[in-house]
């Protein structure tokens, strides 16, 4: 079943509405969400008419994946397309849990320890909390 949504989007030089008709299926533990943009007229900044949203599904809660599709355009329709993400899964009432990732430097001195992973105490509303750490 279509269901639609408005979303507003503030590309820098105005704040514009713009309507999405989603479907969402989940196969396995794949949730897969596909978007059409309404319209005519199309924003200028928006580069896709349809796009795919994909999560993970474990213990009831849902993990982004990443689709390289979706990122190689420009920054607007990349952060369209993110929002489009965040309020559909808030309008679904569907929980996600967004991985935190810890990387080394490639130089780091010899008693410098790496930054911890979030702990549960450490999320605020499903987002963790990282510890900054000036850059040397």
């Amino acid at each position: 079943m279509d269901k639609k949504i408005t979303l507003s989007y503030d590309s820098g030089k105005a704040i514009v509405d713009v309507p999405l008709t989603y479907t969402a299926e989940l196969l396995g533990n794949v949730h897969t969400i596909t978007c059409h943009v309404g319209g005519p007229p199309f924003p200028l900044w928006l580069q896709t008419r349809k796009f795919e949203l994909m999560s993970s599904l474990e213990n009831k809660k849902y993990t982004p994946l990443f689709n390289e599709i979706n990122h190689g355009r420009n920054l607007d329709t990349t952060l369209f397309i993110d929002l489009a993400y965040n309020n559909i899964m808030k309008a679904e009432k569907l929980v996600v849990i967004v991985a935190a990732v810890a990387y080394e430097p490639l130089t780091r001195k010899a008693n410098q320890q790496p930054l911890p992973l979030p702990q549960k105490r450490d999320l605020v509303q499903g987002q963790p909390i990282l510890p900054l750490r000036e850059h040397e």
